[in-house]
C-alpha cells in the first residue's frame, strides 16, 4: 500500500511571518538565552529558560484563533480484482477439496484437476518440472493437513451404558451405597508416580462392567471380579489430575528414557533425552504472539500431551500397601497381571473421559497447530524442536500400535490389533507427519552438509555443535541400518515410521490396512 502524507496546518497564534525583522534581530542579539542555547550550562544539562519567543507566543495566543480548513487526505484503497468465471470455479473446487501440501505451504493457487479434483495431482504441481535443479521437494501431491493427525482413540471405553461417548458424568446421589469416602491410590507401568482419587461405592446396574476378562494357558476365557466404585466428584478429580500432569510429565519422560536404556535402540532413548534437555535449556521470551512459537513452551505442551496419552494405554493397578477397595489379588497362576489388583472399571471409564475432555483434545489441537506454524515457517530456531517432535510422534505411533496388538492377543481377538479402525487412522496420521517433515527439511542431510558454508537463512543454520553431532549420529545409524541385508521392516516394527524420516526421497511405506 502506498503511503499517504497528511500535512498538519500551522498552529494558530504563532507564525514566522508575524515576526518583523527588528524582533528577529533582537532574537540574535539578546543576552537572555533561549532554549536552544541552554546546552552551554556548566553541567551539560539542557535547561529551559525564559525567552523572548515564549513571551511573544503567549501574547499572540490571547488573540482569537485562526480557523483553518483541513483537506482530508485521499487514501488509496486496494480494490480486489474480480475473478473470471473459470477462476471462480477453480476457487470453489479448492475450497471443497482443499489445497495440497506444496501449494498450502507455499501459499500459492492450488488448481484442482478438472476431471478428478479429489484424487489427481493438482495442475499447479503437474506444471512443475521434477527434473529441475531448483526443485528440492519431490513429494506426491496430497491434500492432507497436520491437524488431521490422530494421536489417541476417540469415544469412551464403553465400560458402562449410563452414558455414551466421553461425557464427564458423576453418578447420581441415589446410586451411592453410602457417603463413605475411600482413597484410591493407583498407577501405570510407565510412571512411578501414583495418582490419588476419592471414590465411593455405588449400586451397579445393567450395563456396568464389574469384571476383567482374560485367557488362561488353555485358551479358556476367565473373569476376575472388580468391586463397584466410582469417582466421588469428577470435576474436582479433573482439576487434581491436570495439576498431576503438569507436575510429573517431564519427570515421567525421564523415567521412560531411563527404562528404555538396554531395551530399545540407543538412538531412541537419546532422542527422548534431547527433548528433556531442550525444554530445560531453552529460554522463554515473554510476549510471543501470533505465529511465534517458543520451542521450550511447545515441547512442554507436547510432553504433557504425551504423558496423557501414555496414561490412557496400558493397564492401571492399585499401588501396593494402599486401600485395595475390598479386593484381593487373583489367585490363578495364568492371570496376566500377577498379584496386581486392577482399579474399578467405572473409575477407568470416568478417568479416560476427563482426560479426553480436559487434556487430550485441547492440548492436541494446540500442539498440532503450533507444529504446523513451525513447519510452514522458516525460522532456524525451530528446526531441532521440529525434528525431536516428529521423531517422538512417529515412535509413539508404534508404541500405541504395539499396545493394541498386546490387547488383541490377550483377548484372542481375530484381528492383529484391537480397535483396528483406530490403529488404521493412527498409522495414516504417521504418514501425514512424514510428508510434512520431508517437505520441511528441504533435502537436509547433516552427513552431506558443508557446515562451513551454511547460509544464515537455512532452517538448520542455528544448530549448536552438539545438536549437529547428534543429528549426524541419528542419520548415520539409520543409513547404516538401511544398508544391512536384513528383512524388510513393516508397520509391526517399532522403528518402521521413524526410519522413513531419514530417507532422501520419501516413498511412503504400507500401513495397517484394517479389516
Amino acid at each position: 500500500m502506498e503511503e499517504s502524507w497528511v500535512f498538519e496546518p500551522a498552529e494558530p497564534g504563532f507564525s514566522s511571518d508575524h515576526v518583523d525583522s527588528g524582533l528577529a534581530h533582537a532574537f540574535e542579539n539578546t543576552s537572555i538565552p533561549c532554549v536552544a542555547s541552554s546546552s552551554d550550562s556548566e553541567d551539560g544539562v539542557w535547561v529551559e529558560k525564559p525567552s523572548v519567543v515564549d513571551d511573544y507566543v503567549h501574547k499572540q495566543s490571547e488573540s482569537p484563533p485562526v480557523q483553518v480548513t483541513q483537506t482530508p487526505a485521499v487514501i488509496k484503497r486496494h480494490t480486489r480484482s474480480r475473478l473470471s468465471p473459470e477462476r471462480r470455479l477453480q476457487a470453489a473446487s479448492t475450497r471443497k477439496w482443499g489445497a495440497c501440501i506444496r501449494c498450502y505451504i507455499q501459499k500459492i493457487r492450488c488448481i484442482p484437476h478438472p476431471e478428478n479434483p479429489e484424487n489427481s495431482c493438482c495442475l499447479t504441481c503437474a506444471s512443475v518440472s521434477r527434473e529441475s535443479k531448483k526443485v528440492i521437494h519431490r513429494l506426491p501431491c496430497l491434500r492432507l493437513r497436520l491437524t488431521e493427525v490422530v494421536m489417541f482413540r476417540g469415544g469412551g471405553l464403553n465400560l458402562t451404558s449410563r452414558w455414551t461417548g466421553t461425557a464427564m458424568k458423576n453418578l447420581s446421589p441415589n446410586d451411592w451405597v453410602n457417603n463413605e469416602l475411600r482413597t484410591l491410590t493407583w498407577q501405570l507401568e510407565h510412571s512411578p508416580y501414583p495418582l490419588q482419587f476419592t471414590v465411593k461405592r455405588f449400586h451397579p446396574q445393567a450395563g456396568d462392567s464389574l469384571s476383567r476378562k482374560w485367557q488362561d494357558s488353555n485358551g479358556q476365557t476367565r473373569e476376575t471380579r472388580i468391586e463397584p466404585f466410582g469417582l466421588a466428584d469428577i470435576q474436582k478429580t479433573a482439576n487434581d489430575y491436570m495439576a498431576y500432569n503438569f507436575t510429573y510429565s517431564l519427570a515421567s519422560l525421564n523415567t521412560v528414557k531411563q527404562r528404555m536404556i538396554g531395551q530399545v535402540e540407543d538412538i531412541v532413548w537419546r532422542t527422548y533425552d534431547e527433548v528433556s534437555k531442550l525444554i530445560v535449556m531453552t529460554e522463554r521470551p515473554p510476549g510471543l504472539r501470533g505465529k511465534n512459537v517458543n520451542p521450550a513452551d511447545f515441547l512442554h505442551q507436547y510432553v504433557k500431551l504425551w504423558f496423557g496419552i501414555r496414561n490412557s494405554v496400558g493397564s492401571a493397578y492399585i499401588t501396593e500397601n494402599t486401600d485395595t477397595l475390598d479386593m484381593g489379588p487373583e489367585s490363578h497362576p495364568d492371570y496376566p497381571y500377577g498379584a496386581r489388583i486392577s482399579i474399578p472399571r467405572m473409575v477407568s471409564e470416568q478417568f479416560y473421559n476427563l482426560q479426553y475432555e480436559r487434556l487430550l483434545v485441547p492440548t492436541r489441537k494446540r500442539v498440532l497447530e503450533d507444529l504446523n506454524r513451525m513447519m510452514t515457517g522458516k525460522k532456524p530456531d525451530h528446526f531441532f524442536t521440529v525434528y525431536l517432535t516428529v521423531f517422538m510422534l512417529l515412535y509413539e505411533t508404534s508404541v500405541a500400535s504395539a499396545d493394541r496388538h498386546r490387547r488383541a492377543a490377550q483377548y484372542a481377538e481375530p484381528t492383529y490389533y484391537s480397535l483396528p479402525l483406530f490403529v488404521e487412522q493412527l498409522q495414516f496420521g504417521a504418514n501425514i507427519v512424514l510428508l510434512h517433515w520431508h517437505y520441511y527439511k528441504r533435502g537436509f542431510n547433516p552427513l552431506r552438509t558443508d557446515w562451513s558454508s551454511v547460509k544464515d537463512k537455512a532452517i538448520w543454520s542455528t544448530l549448536t555443535m552438539e545438536q549437529r553431532q547428534f543429528l549426524c549420529d541419528s542419520w548415520r545409524y539409520f543409513e547404516d541400518r538401511a544398508a544391512r541385508p536384513v528383512e524388510k521392516m513393516t508397520w509391526k516394527n517399532e522403528l518402521y515410521f521413524v526410519a522413513q524420516m531419514f530417507e532422501d526421497d520419501l516413498s511412503l511405506g504400507e500401513t495397517y490396512p484394517g479389516n
